[in-house]
């Protein structure tokens, strides 16, 4: 009976496993081939990876951005969160960061796959919804935003869903500040636009992972 018990929960992890891959590819696909190639910056690690990409004028990768970040927010909160979160973290941030790094350069480099940004960018948040709702539901994690809110939640009364909407929010307001060419009014006027994009987004992704949360 130990044995048959043992092998079933192997077969769950490796079906975990499976599930949490599919899930950070099809992150990968959303938001690097259709929301980055329009430069909308979204929230999450890889917005933030986003900012230090154009920042940087495009000097440090995204992926790279997203990878590092993730590992120093893990050694500052590493007493609050336990050997398991960790361990499970640097799993998923790590097959996130070589995911989007395979795909960065090449769709970067050309045009947008779908030029319209409206449908690119709706297109790109559904397919991070549902990537986020898939390796969620199956224990993983890609960090960013979710070690943050672990650790309110543990050192304050507010809640993990809140701490990461005013986090994930914060990261595409700072977008208004990017690189642009152009005087003040003309700034305002298109980083208005993508940053109500990158809202839009985070609602978007959020509620569709939400329901497939839910329904798992």
């Amino acid at each position: 009976m130990n044995l048959t018990h043992a092998c079933r929960r192997l077969v769950l992890s490796g079906r975990d496993y499976f599930f949490i891959i599919l899930g950070m590819i099809v992150y990968a696909v959303g938001f690097t081939v259709f929301i980055l190639p329009h430069q909308v910056v979204i929230g999450g690690m890889s917005g933030f990876g986003t900012l230090v990409y154009y920042f940087s004028g495009e000097r440090i990768p995204v992926a790279a951005a997203m990878y590092g970040t993730n590992i120093l927010l893990l050694l500052c909160a590493y007493r609050y969160l336990g050997k398991a979160f960790v361990y499970k973290t640097v799993f998923g941030a790590s097959l996130l960061s070589l995911f989007i790094g395979m795909m960065n350069t090449y769709f970067t480099s050309r045009p947008p796959l779908v030029t319209d940004m409206t449908l690119s960018v709706l297109m790109g948040a559904m397919l991070c919804g549902v990537g986020i709702g898939v390796y969620f539901s199956h224990h993983g994690t890609s960090g960013g935003t979710d070690i943050v809110a672990a650790v309110m939640e543990r050192v304050s009364s507010m809640s993990v869903g809140r701490t990461m909407m005013i986090v994930d929010m914060s990261i595409v307001a700072v977008s208004f500040f990017l690189p642009f060419d152009g005087d003040m009014e003309m700034r305002i006027q298109a980083r208005t636009q993508t940053i109500i994009y990158g809202w839009i987004s985070i609602f978007v992704y959020s509620y569709i992972a939400d329901r497939f949360i839910g329904a798992g």
